[in-house]
């Protein structure tokens, strides 16, 4: 009875292992897409299996991009306080940056807009100090204009180097280790985050945030966790900024700010002081080709295209090289497939910087042709054979050649576009006889 005891305690293992993995949830990070020049956009998310459902947004800078300027709020002069507060949008829209991102901690909390805000912690922009040093907040992101970027935690003697600086709360990423794990009070706690980094050799600057307090949504992030998201996208270093309700991400799309994420109390939070970025626009670049199709007759076929570039981003689907009609989709799809419809889809995708064109994408039918014939036999002539056959159109065929009937090489295959063909068997082994063979390729 032993070992049956030990085979159902091996077995009741399994099952609970089983059962674990299977309850472990996805973390996933998409595709960076160029956005500007320098400038790419991310998103990431930790579905509902996870211990939060999490909705992350970002931005990737190369810093060694030339033309690329940091901007923050600038003073308000001799008004009260220190900074007129903006909602993320509004900054955006004021100074013409590529993204803005909410930054230092700041009073009064509100929503009302210019109204006076006192910054938390030091703030420069363009080499003027908006807000001083602050012993409650000493962890700044510090940033040169030739953009050499640095975490500090302490007053520096002097700021004469750096261009722009804003402070946050915490460093929440050291040198690839996120930190305070085991901090568990509220702050520490899942809340919506913004955050900023750089990667181990400060060329790739991050500016992420992260929703919170909307359930279905995204339920925030700890410190530690932010920590973690900044790092699976390649930062080595970060620094927690103000999080909460002015956790706020925009970009400029077609000469106006857009908001990516979803603050949490449901409006824009008008936040003491922002930091941005001039970037130039790019023209679009393909990033994931449209594909082949296999389709039978009567069936539908959708064609997809994933491109970046500055947006608004316009696309017109072609068919062999001639424009279709209203087709002006990231995806274009072909109903009721017949025969007419086989042939080269291609797509251009335009901006107000450029185009691109993507490859070809076949459509392929899957229904058997009528059988290829030769319609004259080979003709030799200058080292070349000379084929002339015909085929059903819209199927792949291959050319087959062979000295014995037994051995045969596939020296050419191609998609179908004519029902007649001639085609040219340059320099070919010349034997006492050669023979030649037209083969469907069943997709």
């Amino acid at each position: 009875m032993r070992p049956s005891y030990k085979i159902n305690s091996l077995l009741i293992l399994l099952v609970v292992l089983l059962a674990h993995l299977s309850a472990r949830g996805a973390i996933t990070t998409n595709t960076w897409i160029p956005v500007f020049k320098g400038v790419e956009y991310n998103t990431g998310q930790a579905d509902t299996n996870e211990v939060r459902q999490q909705k992350v947004f970002i931005f990737r800078v190369d810093l060694q991009t030339p033309g690329l300027e940091f901007y923050s709020t600038p003073s308000n002069g001799t008004n009260a306080m220190e900074t007129v507060g903006q909602t993320t949008t509004t900054f955006v829209n004021t100074y013409k940056v590529a993204f803005g991102i909410n930054a230092n901690f700041f009073s009064p909390v509100s929503t009302i807009p210019d109204d006076p805000r006192d910054l938390s912690g030091l703030a420069i922009s363009r080499g003027d100090t908006v807000s001083p040093f602050e012993s409650g907040r000493p962890y700044s992101l510090l940033i040169t204009r030739s953009n050499q970027v640095s975490i500090v935690t302490a007053m520096l003697a002097s700021y004469t180097n750096y261009w722009t600086a804003v402070s946050g709360s915490d460093r929440i990423l050291i040198n690839g280790a996120p930190q305070l794990a085991s901090c568990t009070n509220s702050f520490c706690n899942e809340n919506p985050r913004s955050a900023v980094g750089f990667s181990s050799n400060a060329r790739y600057f991050y500016a992420m945030v992260i929703d919170g307090r909307q359930p279905g949504w995204s339920d925030g992030a700890t410190l530690d966790e932010t920590g973690q998201w900044l790092l699976r996208f390649g930062a080595w270093n970060g620094l927690n900024l103000d999080g909460g309700g002015s956790t706020a991400l925009a970009k400029v799309e077609n000469g106006a700010a857009i908001l990516l994420n979803r603050p949490s109390g449901g409006v824009q939070r008008v936040d003491g002081n922002h930091l941005g970025l001039f970037a130039a626009p790019i023209a679009p670049v393909i990033l994931m080709q449209p594909t082949n199709r296999n389709i039978g007759f009567g069936q539908s076929a959708t064609l997809t295209v994933i491109a970046g570039g500055t947006t608004p981003l316009q696309y017109q689907w072609r068919f062999n090289g001639t424009n279709i009609t209203s087709a002006t989709n990231s995806a274009y799809t072909r109903s009721n497939v017949q025969l007419v419809d086989l042939g080269y889809y291609s797509v251009l995708v335009g901006n107000a910087t450029g185009t691109a064109l993507s490859a070809n994408a076949a459509l392929i039918a899957t229904n058997p042709p009528a059988p290829p014939q030769f319609t004259s036999r080979p003709i030799l002539s200058n080292s070349t054979v000379r084929l002339i056959f015909s085929a059903d159109i819209g199927r792949v065929y291959e050319l087959q050649t062979s000295s014995n009937l037994l051995q045969w090489v596939t020296f050419t295959n191609w998609f179908n576009q004519q029902t007649s063909n001639n085609f040219l068997h340059t320099n070919p082994d010349i034997s006492p006889q050669r023979y030649y063979r037209l083969r469907w390729t069943t997709p």
